[in-house]
């Protein structure tokens, strides 16, 4: 993953690096999977752009479907909606829509997505909840260290390409 060199709005890693190489990007998911293998999951859920890719690697991975997560207002269908504030705290509310419900109701869905703050993951996480209780487990290419993001660390099984305490965090 490439570290930021641009000013602190932005994110400070980026994973597309590692999608554009094969053997790095087979190795991400494997490393995500690997804690998981013996689980079924039903569903990955895939938060907004920065979940999909890596998201639809581990559905087909695991062979099961991917649900899209999406800011709200993107969709051309009813959808189902969670407002919530989001990283920059700029905007009032943000909100993630996903086509609802989810019929039928995985038995475990994954919810992958960056966490910065654990807003847009929170809203996905509730929005996935209210549509059939799901039972969700993270997998994650950046967790960042956040009172946030322990509390999610806390509240569900967590996995990240960037390990917590590693060089990459620090920076």
């Amino acid at each position: 993953m490439a570290p930021r060199v641009k000013d602190e709005s932005y994110a400070w890693l980026d994973p597309s690096s590692a999608y554009i190489n094969a053997r790095a990007f087979d190795a991400m998911v494997n490393d995500l999977l690997a804690p998981f293998l013996s689980e079924r999951i039903d569903l990955v859920a895939a938060v907004d752009a920065a979940g999909y890719v890596l998201g639809t690697a581990l559905a087909l991975r695991l062979g099961c479907g991917v649900l899209t997560v999406r800011k709200a207002g993107k969709l051309p269908v009813p959808t189902d909606e969670v407002e919530f504030l989001n990283y920059s705290k700029r905007a009032p509310a943000s909100a993630v829509e996903g086509p609802g419900p989810v019929n039928p109701a995985p038995e475990s869905c994954w919810v992958y997505q960056w966490i910065e703050t654990g807003g847009t993951i929170g809203a996905a996480i509730e929005l996935l909840e209210r549509q059939g209780g799901c039972d969700c487990r993270y997998r994650n290419s950046l967790i960042e260290e956040s009172p946030e993001a322990e509390a999610l660390r806390k509240k569900y099984r967590c996995v990240a390409s960037v390990r917590p305490g590693s060089e990459f965090q620090g920076q």
